[in-house]
């Protein structure tokens, strides 16, 4: 990938979205969220590896996905979003900046 590339990514069902750009590479998540579904509570945001730091979280069957986001990540801060329970994918989509 190069600088300016869209990066982007779909979970499966239920299923926890980590996106963690290679060594070297910084990417700026633009938008982050997630479908309709269950009432689980929904948390994204920044993690390490162990611990996912929430810059956004809902509960809800019309939890609307977080827009208009400015998160650069890295290969050391990257992006962790929980799996958000039966019948609720999530997704993010960012561009590369180094």
């Amino acid at each position: 990938m190069a600088v300016g590339d869209i990066v982007s990514g779909i979970s499966a069902d239920n299923t926890a979205l980590v996106f963690q750009p290679a060594a070297g590479v910084q990417v700026i998540i633009l938008s982050a969220g997630w479908s309709d579904g269950s009432g689980y509570v929904r948390d994204m945001g920044l993690t390490q590896g162990a611990v996912i730091h929430r810059f956004a979280s809902a509960t809800g069957t019309n939890a609307s996905p977080s827009t208009e986001l400015k998160i650069p990540i890295d290969n050391t801060t990257y992006l962790g979003i929980l799996a958000g329970g039966v019948g609720v994918t999530t997704m993010f989509t960012g561009i590369q900046i180094s």
